[in-house]
């Protein structure tokens, strides 16, 4: 403070307070990320995604003579929305690892943008199996990202002895 006025001096538009109690990155509690890291932590995955997406656009519009990828354009769908669900959920992650359901609605209208535009393309089909494997890729994402999750975790529930009595024994 400013012995004359009882004012605090201010440094820009922050106050000399406020400034001395921001946290150098060695201060910060361990595993937590400094500000700064986790926004260039985020940037790979979206650029990954972004990358994806557009790759995913071109060959869904594109005249292609033959399936790309697999060979089986169903399996091509289930693996390219499980690829887009794991680096969407990279890219922004939730409360845990498969959640926020946000994510997958965004990824399913993305699946039936594509079909919708395949609709009124002359040299592609619009197919509602196609956005069913789409579906399906994510879900499957979903449930083996918690799956690992409940895995890495450990049980909750300890674990039966033979020397534990069982109910109604």
């Amino acid at each position: 403070r400013n012995g004359n006025t009882g004012r605090r001096l201010a440094i820009g538009k922050k106050d000399f307070a406020s400034e001395m109690t921001r946290k150098l990155p060695h201060q910060l509690s361990p595993g937590a990320t400094p500000p700064g890291q986790r926004h260039f932590r985020l940037l790979l995955p979206r650029l990954a995604l972004a990358l994806c997406l557009v790759s995913i656009a071109v060959l869904a519009f594109a005249p292609l003579a033959a399936d790309p990828g697999t060979g089986n354009d169903k399996l091509n769908h289930l693996l390219a929305f499980g690829v887009l669900a794991a680096l969407a959920d990279g890219s922004f992650p939730g409360p845990g690892p498969g959640q926020g359901w946000g994510k997958w609605v965004s990824l399913v209208a993305y699946g039936l943008l594509i079909e919708a535009v395949q609709f009124f393309l002359p040299y592609r089909e619009a197919s509602g199996w196609d956005l069913l494997a789409d579906g399906a890729g994510i879900g499957l994402y979903v449930v083996a990202a918690r799956l690992v999750a409940t895995l890495r975790a450990g049980s909750t529930r300890p674990a039966m002895s033979a020397a534990t009595p069982r109910r109604g024994a």
